[in-house]
């Protein structure tokens, strides 16, 4: 399981994250309402990422780069900022997460990008990582790169 955040933590900080977490095979019941653990994935699990967190701070729609997480070896790449969010409605516009996640497969990059659009995410229209745009993905093989802005999974709306 791939898990994104970003927003306000706590009160003296902004951020993103990317967690990669695990479970045995058969343990996952399928059933939304049931409580199904995943655990830290175990270092040979751990996948290659990259992560640039951007703020258009006091909610100006002008975006600059806070922090950077070099492309590496993660479970679980994070960062933090000093600061507060002005907004906390829908949608949540402050934040953006451009990252790039390098899969063990194809197989597993197609999962991952199908989990994408079923939130929303859609495919970039250019043929290269670089033309991202708000809430859009790109696809080469075990390669995924994305650009995260304002969908959100129906539970955090």
């Amino acid at each position: 399981m791939i898990q994104l955040w970003k927003g306000q933590y706590g009160w003296l900080l902004v951020g993103a994250e990317i967690g990669l977490y695990t479970q045995k095979e058969g343990v996952n019941t399928g059933n939304i309402n049931d409580i199904n653990h995943y655990n830290c994935a175990d270092q040979e699990d751990w996948l290659y990422m990259s992560m640039d967190c951007y703020w258009a701070e006091g909610n100006n729609g002008h975006y600059k780069k806070v922090f950077s997480r070099p492309y590496a070896k993660y479970w679980w790449p994070t960062g933090f900022v000093k600061g507060q969010l002005t907004k906390y409605t829908w949608p949540r516009t402050e934040l953006k997460m451009k990252a790039r996640i390098t899969f063990k497969d194809t197989q597993m990059a197609n999962l991952f990008v199908e989990e994408l659009r079923k939130t929303g995410f859609v495919r970039a229209s250019g043929s290269a990582s670089n033309q991202l745009v708000d809430d859009s993905y790109y696809q080469s093989g075990a390669d995924v790169w994305f650009l995260w802005s304002t969908v959100y999974h129906d539970c955090f709306k």
